[in-house]
């Protein structure tokens, strides 16, 4: 079952193909209340509602995550899996500046690469 799928558009969630998706649901939140919503969204999926997530920002991917979508200039750049996708170079490319990749629980983060 696909779970979420992910584009490098502003973040829009939605359970349904029907009514308004969620735009920015993180923006402006305060940890705590970001993880609380983070975590609401795990239990939907894990209860088998499909989510979309349209993000720039690797570290609100959930780990469910299971298929990747890149746009760029409107277009689909990419589109496979998390693990295959969000690597350093993938996003470097993708952004048109260096970025290192790496996971912590289950979470990727997107940091600077380091300048040599």
């Amino acid at each position: 079952v696909e779970r979420v799928c992910w584009s490098t558009v502003p973040i829009t969630f939605t359970a349904t193909g029907k009514g308004e998706p969620l735009t920015f649901p993180l923006a402006g939140l305060d940890p705590g209340a970001a993880f609380g919503l983070l975590e609401e969204f795990h239990r939907l999926l894990d209860s088998g509602i499909k989510l979309v997530l349209a993000t720039h920002h690797v570290h609100e991917i959930l780990p469910q995550v299971e298929r990747v979508i890149y746009l760029k200039a409107g277009r689909v750049e990419a589109d496979g899996s998390p693990e295959r996708l969000l690597t350093g170079p993938r996003l470097s490319e993708l952004y048109d500046v260096s970025v290192h990749v790496t996971r912590e629980q289950g979470y990727w983060l997107a940091l600077p690469a380091e300048k040599r």
